[in-house]
């Protein structure tokens, strides 16, 4: 029996891992579709122009509210539904 110490072998260092890893996309890599179109920042001290549509113009239900023809196409709502993560607690 030989004391010689085997060489260590790196299971990366092959033809076969070298292609697939120039292949990968990278794990931190952003996604390059979708999404808004990039645009040009404030200056310092600029301040962007107010909203007044949606939720920043101070109506906390834009976007849920039903037009009135739609009204009988909806699903009431189930209002025997199990909470998932517990009953509802009131704090002090």
């Amino acid at each position: 029996m030989s004391t010689e110490q085997p060489e260590p072998v790196d299971v990366r260092n092959n033809p076969e891992s070298r292609a697939a890893s120039a292949n990968a996309s990278s794990g931190v890599a952003r996604a390059s579709d979708g999404g808004a179109p990039p645009r040009e920042p404030l200056a310092a001290g600029e301040l962007p122009e107010p909203r007044t549509e949606g939720t920043a113009g101070g109506n906390p239900i834009a976007g849920r509210e039903i037009e009135d023809d739609k009204l009988d196409e909806a699903v009431a709502g189930d209002q025997e539904a199990i909470e998932l993560d517990g009953p509802t607690t009131k704090h002090a």
